[in-house]
């Protein structure tokens, strides 16, 4: 059954104005058609329409009429179909953050700070994350260090990055955090002595110097054992409170957020956020101080909130292939 045969079966007064296909979803643009037309009275009649239409819709705004919206089975954007919007000599390292009905969204990591990402297991976050990285890695202009607590995730960028997946020892989580503070701060004087004092007026001065960016999957492993959060989490407020200036970032990871890993202070100076499918409205609140999160659809559908914190973008993540990502890193290397 298609949704107006179905509107019209639930006697729910709306008729449709505008279809709408971008982002992965198929959008419906309707207009009431009676006094008893509600958001909410649409909303209690959702289930049956999912039923009857055999689709899965969701209300995506209510401000002039509604839309509502469903996964229209399109095949998900490919990273190495839109990357030429790129321009990987940016010292600013831009990057794809999706896509919505408007066309591509971008950022930059100048911008964006410092990241904190969530989402569960098959919600997109780890494709995401590679999406970062692969930006990262055909960048020139900066440096790239990873942390895979699963010991699988990163093991393509070996060639073009540090990679550990250990707490301490020579090559490791504590090494690298401890080597960015020492970056971070030897910096800091050289800048303050050139009397400078923000990254990309230094790096004008300097052309050879490079961003340097940490990028930690799964928080909560890494610092499951008490001697590893002790050491860990005051290293990682220290370069996201500092870091930016001196052209360090800190990207952080998590499939279980939890507010005694992610506390007020870390994530109140992480201001760049994305947010995948969660399990509980809890973990939507704790990545994006608001929930939502845990109705989205799965598979690279997220929420953005920018460094400015204002707004939330809905966004479809670009989909890559490890195969895709095996290839470039080997010509990148």
């Amino acid at each position: 059954m298609k949704l107006n045969e179905a509107l019209q079966m639930y006697n729910i007064p709306y008729i449709i104005t505008e279809t709408i296909n971008g982002g992965g979803f198929t959008s419906y643009r309707m207009t009431p058609t009676g006094s008893s037309a509600t958001p909410e009275r649409l909303k209690s009649k959702l289930n049956a329409i999912n039923s009857a239409t055999g689709s899965k819709y969701e209300i995506v705004d209510t401000s002039n009429g509604v839309t509502i919206r469903t996964r229209n089975g399109e095949t998900l954007y490919n990273y190495f179909d839109y990357n030429g919007y790129i321009d990987y000599t940016d010292s600013k390292i831009p990057f794809i953050v999706g896509f919505n009905q408007s066309g591509i969204i971008l950022d930059n990591l100048d911008a964006a700070r410092h990241m904190l990402i969530a989402g569960t297991t098959g919600s997109g976050k780890s494709v995401f994350l590679h999406d970062l990285i692969v930006s990262f890695c055909c960048n020139r202009n900066c440096d790239v260090f990873l942390v895979d607590c699963k010991k699988v995730e990163f093991s393509f960028y070996d060639n073009c990055a540090l990679v550990t997946s250990e707490v301490f020892g020579k090559n490791s989580a504590a090494i690298y955090t401890n080597h960015l503070i020492q970056t971070m701060e030897t910096r800091f004087g050289e800048m303050a002595a050139a009397g400078v004092n923000d990254f990309e007026t230094w790096k004008r001065l300097h052309p050879e110097v490079k961003r340097q960016i940490l990028v930690i999957d799964e928080l909560s492993d890494l610092i499951s054992s008490k001697d590893a959060k002790k050491i860990i989490i005051p290293r990682l407020l220290r370069l996201a409170q500092k870091g930016r200036a001196a052209g360090v970032h800190v990207i952080l990871a998590t499939q279980r957020p939890d507010s005694s890993v992610i506390n007020g202070t870390l994530k109140g100076n992480i201001p760049t956020r994305i947010a995948f499918k969660t399990i509980s409205r809890i973990d939507s609140q704790i990545i994006l101080d608001r929930t939502g999160a845990e109705t989205l659809a799965g598979n690279g559908d997220g929420l953005y909130m920018r460094s400015n914190g204002s707004t939330l973008e809905r966004v479809q993540a670009p989909f890559i292939k490890t195969d895709d990502i095996r290839k470039l890193t080997k010509k990148t290397a």
